[in-house]
């Protein structure tokens, strides 16, 4: 009976060490598959390498002063000169691709360095694999899978520019040309409202007046509409109008979209926001000036 008992004890823990070892198998498994799923629209989203910038990656990961050991690490059994090794072989593998002849990225068919990229190439992600810090992409030239480490994809170079990319976006000539006349007339739409907020402007600053404290510091500046000659009225309510059609235009177009991008979130530049900003700021503040205006 105990010799029994034994038995199935050993049976019960060989399963529990089988079952173990299977979900530690999945897991590995797991760990080492592509995700293609999540990947989204960056299918969707061609580019091409930046040369200057990957100089730049080039320079950063032979950086004396960069601890990173890009993965490279020395093992219980190496020498200095072993670590050394490793360590000049993760460098190289960081500032290159490997080629693979298919998606399942089986079969490696050779190595590119980064730098030996045409700089008219273009690509598209593919998938991702976070557990080894790797990212697939596709040539859409010869069709070539390519396997890039995420540090290198995803790398800004701070320490020579503002954090350029390493890659650019892509678009196509004719969509960049619809593009750029897009947020032309944007830009003149804009240009029309800020000229109105000026005019606006210079009649308020010929009747603006100060307000100071009893030791003649300046607590703040105002105009007064009641010191406006009537001609002045008449000129101040129609730019009024004017501004209120204008800024309506500018929140018009600023909803437009341009093929699969936003004119407002992708097109855009700062200094489009700033005047836009100033057009609100501008309506909010003065529109009241002498009542409701239709």
């Amino acid at each position: 009976m105990k010799e029994k008992l034994l038995f199935v004890s050993m049976l019960f823990a060989l399963s529990l060490q089988t079952q173990a070892q299977t979900t530690e198998e999945l897991e590995e498994k797991k760990h080492l598959e592509w995700n293609f799923s999540e990947c989204g629209k960056c299918k969707e989203n061609p580019f091409t390498f930046d040369s200057t910038i990957v100089k730049y990656l080039v320079a950063n990961v032979y950086d004396k002063d960069n601890r990173n050991s890009f993965g490279a690490s020395q093992d219980e059994n190496d020498s200095d000169e072993d670590y050394k090794i490793k360590l000049e072989n993760a460098k190289k593998a960081m500032i290159s691709m490997e080629i693979f002849t298919d998606s399942t990225t089986v079969t490696k068919s050779g190595t590119i360095k980064l730098s030996e990229v045409s700089p008219t190439e273009i690509f598209v992600m593919l998938a991702f694999r976070p557990y080894t810090g790797q990212k697939m992409i596709k040539s859409l030239r010869d069709k070539k899978i390519y396997v890039i480490k995420e540090y290198a994809f995803d790398f800004r170079d701070y320490h020579y520019t503002s954090g350029g990319s390493i890659i650019k976006m892509y678009t196509d000539p004719l969509a960049l040309q619809k593009e750029k006349l897009a947020v032309t007339n944007y830009r003149t739409v804009l240009n029309n409202a800020i000229s109105t907020v000026n005019q606006l402007e210079t009649i308020q600053k010929k009747h603006t007046f100060k307000k100071t404290n009893q030791y003649g510091y300046v607590l703040s500046t105002y105009y007064d509409t009641s010191k406006f000659t009537k001609l002045e009225i008449a000129t101040y309510k129609q730019l009024l109008k004017k501004l209120k059609v204008q800024r309506e235009n500018v929140i018009t177009k600023n909803k437009e979209k341009v093929g699969n991008k936003s004119l407002q979130y992708d097109l855009l530049d700062i200094p489009d926001f700033a005047k836009q900003t100033r057009i609100e700021e501008a309506y909010m503040s003065y529109i009241n000036d002498f009542g409701y205006i239709e």
